[in-house]
């Protein structure tokens, strides 16, 4: 399983065969179908929703903001015009009667000049679908391309010292949760930690700002090192069945702890930080998280005959993450400890608001004491980008608020 919104298997099966450029529309009316099968059928979709008149139109509005994100493609006489289509878009996806979709995206021309092939079209209709029904889900055709996108550092961790009032704190930058087969995230975590205390160090900082989750392997490695041994989070599968996921080995780091977030932290960076809070191990600092508590598994719809690939992947939400005290963090994300005006933008999809309801708490759960060192009014940095040289400021502000916890150091007892 793959911690939402940082699916990290790699879909392969959604590159262009050799043999084709273009899906035919018999192929597309399939694949419209498969869709639609699996995104309406309880088996398979966590968030399964009846198609109807009320889902095409939310639809046919996600599909016009796709098309026309700067509304500069279709003016208000346009708009009109296509309102024709709001609620018939749920029979052209059972029918798999398209052309409606190809009537709303060339009643004007793509403003860049680009003419789109029905393939993109395709794609873009069923990611607005997607997206609507289930939240989390996308569609990735096999006959288009993806953009070419920047390389970016995959770096995977940075670790450093800062001083804080005369005490050295140690922070660990992790941007990501991949790992690569030469440098998992974890053990590199594992060997800065060890040099860590090695050197006495007694405080650390884990910034996971801007962090979007990774693999659920990952979440449970670096909450072993940090929490050790003990329930880190609940999971609700498709159907209802709820089960635990535990850490099973000793934790590395016994001193004390923070982590730093914002509204970037999203997915397994922030189930970790919930983690943190309901064990009462340390202290969340920054903003509100993103709130993506989502796990998402990408599908091959050519599962007839996989080598063809003529009907593309469908990513779909399988289950949902709640926290050991049984709040939900899909849509409402972890509110810190301590908030620092750290005045990052907000990325979030949903403004904050719970799908699910809360579920019970870990059998034997009781949840932390609020750290009496926690601030709950915005704090403003007292240092400037000046006060260390090439020290972030709320990094310093971050360690000099770690450094001065009291009784941090160990977990409040966890349930088995």
């Amino acid at each position: 399983m793959v911690l939402g919104l940082a699916i990290v298997i790699f879909l392969g099966a959604a590159s262009p065969p050799v043999h084709a450029q273009n899906s035919s529309d018999k192929d597309r009316e399939t694949a419209a179908k498969l869709v639609y099968g699996m995104m309406s059928d309880m088996r398979y979709s966590y968030r399964a929703h009846q198609l109807d008149d009320a889902l095409s139109s939310r639809i046919f509005d996600a599909y016009i903001e796709a098309l026309d994100p700067e509304r500069l493609r279709f003016d208000p006489v346009d708009r009109q015009a296509l309102e024709k289509y709001r609620n018939k878009l749920d029979d052209s996806i059972r029918r798999g009667a398209l052309e409606p979709i190809y009537e709303i995206a060339n009643a004007r021309a793509n403003p860049d000049g680009e003419q789109q092939s029905r393939d993109e079209i395709f794609e873009l209709f069923l990611n607005a679908y997607a997206r609507v029904s289930d939240g989390d889900g996308s569609y990735k055709s096999p006959f288009v391309k993806e953009a070419a996108k920047p390389r970016e550092s995959r770096m995977l961790i940075s670790a450093r010292m800062v001083d804080a009032g005369g005490e050295r704190v140690g922070v660990i930058s992790v941007p990501h949760l991949y790992s690569t087969s030469q440098q998992p995230v974890g053990a590199e975590v594992a060997n800065a930690i060890a040099q860590f205390n090695q050197d006495g160090v007694r405080a650390l900082v884990l910034d996971l700002r801007g962090n979007g989750g990774g693999p659920l392997r990952e979440v449970m490695e670096l909450a072993e090192l940090l929490l050790g041994r003990g329930p880190v989070m609940q999971i609700r599968e498709v159907g209802g069945r709820i089960s635990v996921e535990r850490a099973k080995a000793a934790r590395q780091w016994n001193g004390r702890l923070g982590m730093l977030v914002d509204g970037g932290t999203a997915a397994g960076a922030e189930m970790l930080a919930a983690a943190l809070q309901d064990r009462g191990r340390g202290i969340v600092l920054g903003e509100r998280t993103f709130g993506r508590g989502t796990i998402q598994n990408p599908v091959s719809l050519d599962f007839a005959s996989a080598a063809q690939r003529r009907y593309g992947v469908l990513s779909l939400t399988i289950a949902e993450v709640f926290r050991l005290n049984g709040q939900p963090l899909d849509g409402v994300g972890v509110t810190p400890d301590t908030v620092l005006a750290l005045g990052t933008v907000r990325k979030t999809r949903n403004s904050h608001i719970a799908v699910s309801k809360a579920i019970a708490a870990v059998d034997g759960f009781e949840q932390a004491p609020q750290s009496s060192d926690a601030v709950k009014q915005p704090v403003k940095s007292r240092y400037t980008s000046g006060s260390q040289a090439g020290t972030d400021p709320f990094i310093t502000e971050a360690a000099l608020i770690v450094q001065g916890l009291t009784g941090s150091e160990s977990d409040v007892p966890a349930p088995d």
